[in-house]
């Protein structure tokens, strides 16, 4: 009897919610200056990590 790979499903839900987030994050980004008021600002922490501070809106 074949159960079929049990992370299948988990691996599914995954991509789905980053697939999620995604969308979320385009929205936010898309729309982020015109709400707060204020540009994102980008900073480099080291050679490999980069911040960004993004205002709530007001």
């Amino acid at each position: 009897m074949h159960h079929g790979n049990p992370r299948s499903a988990s691996s599914k839900s995954a991509v789905a919610v980053l697939r999620l987030f995604a969308e979320f994050a385009a929205i936010i980004l898309a729309n982020r200056e015109k709400l707060s008021g204020h540009r994102p600002v980008y900073r480099m922490i080291d050679d490999s990590e980069l911040a960004l501070t993004i205002q709530a809106a007001g």
